[in-house]
């Protein structure tokens, strides 16, 4: 495979909504402080507002990364890919490709990569590699614009943050080769 794109992490747009819900670190991106501190700010919003409730609350943060033309501007042949190290901890990790037309500012996905399709392991902390190949066989960089959208997503008690938030260090764009 060849890597035609990379981004760490921690080197994308967290959506503005989504600030208070993130932590950065080095290269990783992830929901919350986890074991170093308190609730992300929706749990803890909850919390503040309904402090009798113990009920989970469905907490995601969205990241997104924008893809640069790699040389040359158009890209076919083989199936393009998304590779991402990532955690689920005790959530999960949802990454998509996207293109989005340059005329009519159209979005349409092209990878649709979700850390429950992989198998989960029993070491919630530790960090691992999986790729998820599309049907797509070429991008065209003069006609479209393309980016990556993460989401971290865990069900957070207002009482106690995640030990082990879903993370991401490495995104990568690969091209399958023959």
């Amino acid at each position: 495979m060849a890597e035609v794109w990379s981004s760490v992490g921690s080197a994308g747009a967290v959506n503005i909504a989504d600030l208070g819900k993130v932590f950065l670190n080095d290269s990783v991106v992830q929901l919350g402080i986890g074991l170093g501190g308190g609730a992300t700010a929706e749990a803890a919003s909850v919390g503040a507002r309904a402090p009798l409730s113990l009920q989970p609350v469905l907490t995601h943060a969205m990241v997104r990364y924008g893809v640069a033309p790699s040389d040359p501007l158009e890209v076919e042949g083989n199936p393009f890919g998304l590779r991402l190290r990532y955690r689920d901890g005790e959530g999960y990790v949802v990454a998509r490709f996207l293109q989005v037309d340059l005329v009519t500012g159209t979005d349409f996905p092209l990878i649709n990569w979700d850390s429950r399709k992989f198998p989960l392991t029993l070491e919630r902390n530790n960090f691992r590699l999986n790729e998820e190949f599309g049907n797509v066989r070429a991008l065209n960089f003069t006609t479209n614009a393309y980016y990556v959208e993460l989401t971290l997503s865990a069900l957070e008690s207002p009482i106690r943050p995640l030990s082990f938030p879903p993370a991401v260090s490495i995104i990568q764009l690969l091209h399958a080769l023959e």
